[in-house]
């Protein structure tokens, strides 16, 4: 799955600066992206 690297790129491209602002961007809650997130590490 891709989307946790899309996700990781968004932030370090500074595009979200929030894990907030990701989830609005993405059209999720901010509890999935931390999910989705906890993925890569």
């Amino acid at each position: 799955m891709l989307l946790p690297f899309y996700d990781q790129s968004l932030l370090d491209s500074g595009e979200a600066n929030t894990l907030a602002e990701l989830a609005r961007f993405l059209g999720v809650s901010r509890t999935r992206v931390t999910q989705i997130l906890k993925r890569l590490h």
